[in-house]
This record gives C-alpha cells, sequence and structure tokens, in this order.
C-alpha cells in the first residue's frame, strides 16, 4: 500500500493537534474534560491523558499501514482501497477534533459538544 495525498493530510492534522497541545499544554487546568454523557454529564481526568490521546491518534497510521500485511486473506483491502483511504483520513480528523474540543473546552472556549458531533451522526 502506497502513500498516498490524504496520508500526507492525516500526518499534518496529527502534526497541527501536537502544536496545538504543546502550546496550549501549559495553560490546562489539571483536571480536563474526557467525557460527555449523553445527559449532559462530565467526566473529568487528568490534562496529562491529552498526550495519551494524541500519541493514540499518531500511533493509527502505522496501525494503518500494517493492518493490511497481516491481512489472512491477503488481498482484501486492495478490493476497498479507496474506501479505505478515506476512511484512515476521516478518523484521524475525527480523533484529532476530539482532541482540539477536548482542550478548548478546558480554555473556557464556548464550545458544544453536541453542536459539533451531532451533524456528523446524522
Amino acid at each position: 500500500m502506497k502513500f498516498k495525498k490524504t496520508d500526507i493530510i492525516a500526518v499534518l492534522v496529527i502534526l497541527a493537534s501536537l502544536v496545538h497541545l504543546i502550546i496550549a499544554y501549559p495553560s490546562l487546568p489539571a483536571q480536563v474534560v474526557t467525557n460527555w454523557g449523553f445527559n449532559g454529564d462530565v467526566d473529568y481526568s487528568s490534562k496529562s491523558t491529552l498526550w495519551l490521546l494524541w500519541a493514540i491518534n499518531a500511533g493509527m497510521i502505522p496501525l494503518f499501514f500494517v493492518m493490511p500485511k497481516i491481512d489472512p486473506k491477503g488481498k482484501s483491502y486492495t478490493k476497498v482501497e479507496g474506501f479505505y483511504t478515506s476512511f484512515r483520513l476521516i478518523m484521524v480528523v475525527f480523533l484529532s477534533v476530539l482532541m482540539e474540543i477536548t482542550i478548548l473546552s478546558a480554555t473556557d472556549a464556548s464550545v458544544s459538544i453536541t453542536v459539533i458531533l451531532c451533524p456528523s451522526f446524522s
């Protein structure tokens, strides 16, 4: 599987979220919102959790390239390569948006998780 333009965009999105995390981290409170319930309840975690969220997102890129190599049927990914390429970018952008929402909500920005995410599920 070759590295495509969408993969370059995904890497740039991950790098942009890293830069934002590095800049915002010193001003974040000790506890940040990491889970929003459907009823509006929130759960808090240590701000260091954001590094883990970023690492998971960054780890998606190499994982997406290893998965086709360990496919038992070998060529299944070539049948859906267009979808798989788009899926890689969508997943990285989605996880980056979640991290950005977490950072913005912790910095007292007026962010509504339902306004941002609900249209993506409709």
